[in-house]
């Protein structure tokens, strides 16, 4: 199977929003370069990434980026695009995205242990970070087809402030949680940072049997979504011992 066409629908539903644009964006080929589009309409956004999976690996961003760059391609796929979306085009932080993966090999699956062990990961997180304080509405917990996610709902202005802050709270979860060879990722707390789009084939390496392809999912998610609070976030910021305080 190189798609689930409900957990496309999910994902589209979640992270566009009315009014909201993202941007879908897949691996690099020798051959078609990095095909990009910027979405919307969440039908034509389904239907496009339907197509896409399991010929590449499809990303979008998590963050509303700035309308005008639909006039690059405007509900559609573009190949061997020339621009994508930067940090300075991210409208406002709507997600504070994490990232549990196995420490390996660049360019290739996880194996199922590894893949077991980070998803194992990322729902200890999910459960600290609501005994911390954050609610359920706030949190989706996802597979990323070789590792585990957690995104909080939040709503940010896009600055130096936010970005700040999402890197003390990264670096909380790396000090709480990165060990037993599951690395907490710190490079994700740019704007513009894209994650994989659930429901599309996961394709790393080969296809082989010890690292298999797998199809990348939500696996918690709420109903309502709703952003959690600034107070909360500085909260969990500020579990780091002897660093400023977060204002």
């Amino acid at each position: 199977m190189n798609s689930d066409i409900e957990q496309i629908k999910l994902t589209a539903s979640i992270f566009l929003s009315p009014s909201k644009v993202v941007e879908v964006r897949t691996a690099k080929s020798p051959r078609l370069g990095i095909q990009a589009g910027w979405f919307d309409n969440v039908n034509d956004l389904v239907k496009n990434v339907e197509l896409l999976s399991g010929k590449t690996i499809v990303y979008l961003t998590h963050n509303p980026v700035n309308p005008a760059l639909m006039a690059r391609a405007a509900n559609k796929i573009k190949d061997r695009s020339e621009h994508t979306s930067s940090d300075k085009d991210v409208v406002r932080r709507e997600w504070l995205y994490t990232d549990f993966d196995a420490d390996r090999p660049a360019g290739i699956s996880s194996t199922d242990t590894e893949h077991d062990k980070a998803i194992k990961k990322a729902l200890e997180v999910y459960e600290f970070l609501q005994a911390a304080g954050i609610q359920k509405e706030s949190l989706i917990v996802a597979d990323s087809g070789n590792g585990g996610h957690v995104l909080i709902r939040i709503d940010l202005p896009n600055d130096a402030s936010s970005l700040a802050l999402i890197k003390k709270i990264l670096m909380v979860l790396k000090t709480k949680f990165e060990d037993d060879g599951i690395l907490v990722d710190q490079q994700v707390c740019n704007a513009s940072r894209i994650g994989k789009f659930y429901g599309t084939l996961t394709m790393k390496g080969e296809n082989t049997t010890d690292r298999p392809w797998r199809i990348a999912k939500i696996l918690e998610h709420p109903i309502e979504i709703k952003p959690t609070t600034n107070e909360l976030l500085a909260s969990i910021a500020n579990l780091i011992p002897d660093a400023p305080a977060v204002p």
